[in-house]
């Protein structure tokens, strides 16, 4: 399995990474697009599966405050319309004029949002447990990720006791050993302490200052319609954790009801977010790019 490692230094000097996977393959990419605070670890083995099966070209990216990309000392700069723009400049490196896009909860919306910007860059979208509307509770459940008063190091039973907290259902009835696999995703181990991987301070200050804006708009719902008006022509499959409390069933039926090319599948026994290694999940992306 072949694969490199690779960082790009972006307009604002701040340097951005990420990974692909089976460059030699003449397919239309597939780019790879984690959750808030997630980075290209989430993908790894999804990544070499379907490059291996399906000699496909992937890109996973670790947004600017998480993983190994920088952090910015301008909170301002955690925003979608700035990591849009990261995105784009990695595919403009990459010479790459239209992909396929798999976004995980903010990936998604970023792969929306890239939708709307530049639409002959995005053949077709994977929704990974997003949709037009998110209650406003679950947003301010995943705030308390932010927590200060919560440590910065943990023990590997401390990690993993966070994380039951706040993963919205994600690792119900998951093995320890798949557990500790989501755990090394999440975390960077140093000297068998393990740390956030993803800028704490930074990034919950930029979270915090949004959802209030946010919440002074709407108290119960952020609406992304217009956002996700962008995907009506375009392909678009929706994964949905049957658990989920940011992406209801009404909320995914309101979803598919403006994407004109609008297919769906439930992930059985899965809150937000699928892990994309479930046989629901891998069927429905295997199903769903091969069209």
């Amino acid at each position: 399995m072949q694969y490199s490692d690779n960082f790009l230094s972006l307009r604002d000097n701040l340097k951005i990474y990420y990974r692909l996977y089976n460059p030699a393959s003449n397919k239309i990419p597939l780019i790879c697009l984690p959750g808030l605070t997630r980075n290209s670890k989430d993908f790894d083995s999804f990544a070499k599966r379907r490059a291996m099966l399906f000699n496909d070209k992937i890109i996973t990216i670790d947004m600017c405050g998480r993983g190994r990309s920088d952090y910015s000392s301008d909170i301002f700069r955690y925003d979608l319309i700035h990591e849009a723009a990261d995105i784009l400049q990695i595919l403009d490196r990459e010479k790459i004029n239209t992909a396929h896009f798999l976004g995980m909860s903010r990936g998604g919306m970023q792969s929306a949002l890239i939708a709307g910007m530049m639409p002959s860059v995005v053949r077709s979208v994977i929704l990974g447990d997003i949709g037009r509307y998110v209650p406003m509770e679950p947003l301010e459940h995943i705030g308390m990720l932010f927590n200060h008063n919560s440590p910065v190091h943990y023990n590997l039973d401390d990690a993993l006791k966070m994380r039951r907290i706040y993963d919205n259902n994600m690792t119900r009835d998951l093995s320890l050993a798949q557990e500790i696999e989501i755990i090394h995703a999440t975390f960077k181990v140093i000297d068998g302490v393990y740390i956030p991987d993803f800028d704490k301070a930074g990034l919950g200050e930029a979270y915090f200052n949004n959802l209030k804006g946010l919440k002074l708009l709407n108290p119960d719902m952020l609406d992304l319609s217009s956002l996700i008006m962008n995907l009506a022509k375009i392909p678009t499959l929706l994964l949905h954790g049957e658990h989920s409390d940011l992406l209801t069933n009404d909320i995914a039926q309101d979803t598919l009801a403006i994407l004109e090319y609008g297919y769906y599948a439930k992930i059985k026994n899965r809150g937000h977010i699928p892990l994309l290694t479930e046989s629901d999940s891998i069927s429905a992306i295997d199903n769903f790019l091969d069209l």
